[in-house]
């Protein structure tokens, strides 16, 4: 029995010595079942596990298991580290480990399924036991690329009985796309070399497919015959919430380039209706406001047009073109980022509004402040920006 393999199941599993006096080994399950470290179990006592009164009814269960070679009860408990009953459903079964026999428990939530024992060619009802309980697909392929071992669940995942899998070659199960990198994974791992873990689809019964992760292993179920032994996680629920999510980030991404366009459109408009209504005062009203007070002789009237005219500018000391009129030189561009600036947007938020690097706005704001003569002074820039008109 190659260990690897078990560390792969998702089943809690462990190995004690044929009269089960102590822990021979654990998986990674058993041990996050017990809340102690694997190597922490390897050698504890296995009646150190059961609860004080359930000790009579571990003992009968391993003395039966030792007898009949393989036996299982319901409502049976273990002991967590910290003192809590777990209950669980325990089956016990003889099996072969290199110079020695063992017992192998499954320990599995009330209610889980138990073993049974799958036909064909396979190491014997030992292993077939360990494995048949397992909620993950679990395949033994020999080199041919056929398989020789198949549990329960290929007929809940698949909607194949075991038995038709049986002799079949294992590619024949999987999808078209996904079968050259399962050969290739197949020959690495007989090779001896590192294998790799694939997400890959099977073919079920009746049509439609089913996401795994593909995880195998060398293993010698039957003396002087290696084979691979595969575990298949069911993945496919978490395939579509990543499908979802992906869709889901890329309409969000859409709809954020969306607004960034909807935003820096309305910021142009308005730029360019403040920029038509300076415009327009500069050479509509305040022209005529100069030429009425020239004529205007009484005090009082001029100094009605005089406050006219301040308030016109001090409304409009805040347009944009009130900028361009302060600053000599300024580029179109400059123009539109000094704008910014003063309204309080960041470099980044320039950037995203002018679809500008925020390198490139900041070498715009450099050119602003030699412009305006600011270059070595500790000014603010939008404070100054916003002094100007």
């Amino acid at each position: 029995m190659d260990l690897e393999l078990l560390e792969h199941l998702n089943a809690a599993i462990m190995i004690s010595d044929a009269h089960g006096k102590k822990i021979i080994f654990a998986n990674q399950k058993a041990a996050e079942l017990l809340g102690r470290p694997a190597a922490d179990l390897a050698g504890l006592p296995l009646a150190r596990l059961a609860p004080a009164s359930q000790k009579k009814k571990h003992a009968a269960l391993l003395k039966e298991a030792t007898r009949k070679e393989s036996a299982s009860a319901e409502g049976l408990a273990v002991l967590h580290r910290d003192g809590r009953e777990i209950p669980l459903r325990i089956s016990a079964s003889l099996a072969s480990l290199p110079g020695q026999e063992a017992l192998v428990l499954t320990l599995a939530g009330e209610g889980g399924a138990g073993h049974s024992q799958p036909g064909g060619r396979s190491e014997g009802d030992h292993f077939a036991a360990l494995v048949a309980a397992a909620a993950e697909l679990i395949f033994l392929i020999d080199r041919n690329g056929h398989i020789f071992y198949a549990n329960p669940a290929s007929e809940a995942l698949l909607g194949y009985p075991a038995a038709e899998l049986l002799a079949k070659p294992a590619l024949l199960f999987i999808h078209p796309d996904d079968q050259k990198s399962v050969a290739s994974d197949l020959a690495r791992i007989f090779s001896g070399r590192k294998r790799k873990e694939l997400q890959i689809r099977l073919r079920r019964k009746g049509g439609g497919v089913l996401s795994v992760e593909f995880k195998g292993v060398l293993v010698k179920p039957r003396q002087g015959e290696e084979c691979v032994g595969v575990i298949l996680h069911d993945v496919t629920k978490r395939k579509k919430t990543e499908t979802l999510q992906q869709k889901q980030a890329a309409e969000l991404a859409s709809l954020n380039t969306a607004l960034r366009l909807l935003i820096e459109q309305n910021s142009k408009a308005l730029i360019e209706q403040e920029r038509t209504i300076f415009n327009n005062l500069q050479h509509q009203v305040l022209p005529h406001l100069a030429q009425l007070s020239k004529q205007c002789r009484a005090k009082k009237a001029q100094q009605l047009l005089g406050l006219v005219r301040d308030n016109l500018k001090r409304i409009t000391s805040q347009f944009p073109q009130a900028i361009a009129t302060e600053i000599p030189g300024i580029t179109p561009r400059e123009f539109e980022v000094a704008t910014l600036i003063r309204r309080g947007k960041s470099t980044k938020d320039i950037s995203l509004l002018l679809s500008l690097s925020t390198r490139t706005v900041e070498s715009y704001r450099d050119a602003l402040r030699r412009k305006l003569g600011l270059k070595g002074r500790r000014v603010n820039l939008r404070s100054h920006l916003g002094s100007l008109g």
